[in-house]
């Protein structure tokens, strides 16, 4: 239970002195960050999800045209097109799949505080 008790104006400014130093201090953020406390913001979605691009788009109907020709006739030219299309395609892929965990707000992970 839980009660709401308004601030009177001298509280008020030592509440804000307070978070502005909290918000100017890099470490904590790294930390926080670290934990997964992120800001509301990025919470609530403020950023665009996560998409595949066209070239990933392209790259899996090809791989798996390249497949099934491969497939259906044994040539070894559709074989080794579709071993490098499916290649670039895994590692497109992969990156996606990498961004998506990471998150929109950073490429590679933080290093590590002790």
């Amino acid at each position: 239970m839980s009660r709401t008790v308004p601030l009177n104006a001298w509280e008020r400014r030592a509440l804000a002195g307070i978070e502005a130093g909290l918000s100017r201090d890099a470490s904590l953020r790294r930390r926080l960050r670290l934990l997964g406390l992120r800001g509301r913001a990025q919470r609530l979605g403020s950023r665009p999800m996560m998409r595949p691009g066209p070239h990933l788009l392209v790259l899996m109907p090809v791989s798996l045209f390249l497949l099934v020709a491969g497939v259906a006739t044994s040539a070894a030219g559709f074989i080794w097109a579709f071993a490098g299309c499916w290649l670039l395609t895994g590692l497109t892929l992969l990156r996606l799949m990498r961004r998506t965990l990471l998150g929109p707000d950073r490429e590679s992970p933080p290093p590590p505080f002790v």
